[in-house]
């Protein structure tokens, strides 16, 4: 397991190790996003289950690649990285998704077959596709301070699952 937190003048990290399991980087909220780390690479660590980012500087495209290499991925939680715009996640074994304040965002697709937990605190997002093939718990908060006209809530109908999709 390797936790990094509260490092303000680290500019990147380089994640070398084969039987890491568990990834964690917390930001300071306090940084703009010049001095936020915006280059996080794992070269032969594919070992990963369980990744954790917070307040980083992220690109859409970094997060693809990412997830579409790290094979035994299961918990995905992303908080307060807000260049993400428009996210894809793809992934077999993935079963924990978690989207909080990453304010930018403004559309997801997500295919994740074992899905069992999915949250998202945020804004009002389009999801483009949702699909999941078990029994999957959302937790779901809108950030109410914004007015919202039907249109976009009528995205979420995209959600879809063969069995049950429970909404707390």
């Amino acid at each position: 397991r390797v936790e990094i937190g509260n490092c303000p003048l680290l500019t990147s990290i380089s994640v070398m190790a084969h039987s890491l399991e568990s990834f964690e980087y917390k930001g300071s909220t306090d940084d703009d996003d010049d001095h936020r780390i915006s280059n996080i690479s794992f070269i032969a660590s594919r070992s990963i289950k369980d990744l954790y980012i917070e307040n980083a500087v992220i690109t859409d495209e970094w997060l693809e690649a990412l997830v579409s290499t790290l094979c035994c991925l299961e918990s995905l939680r992303l908080k307060g990285c807000n260049s993400l715009k428009n996210i894809v996640v793809f992934h077999e074994k993935l079963r924990i998704l978690e989207l909080v304040n990453c304010l930018d965002l403004k559309e997801a697709e997500i295919d994740t077959p074992q899905l069992v937990s999915f949250a998202y605190f945020g804004n009002m997002i389009e999801f483009e596709k949702m699909v999941t093939r078990s029994i999957c718990t959302a937790t779901l908060s809108i950030k109410p301070w914004i007015s919202y006209n039907n249109e976009a809530f009528y995205g979420w109908r995209n959600i879809k699952t063969p069995r049950e999709f429970l909404i707390h």
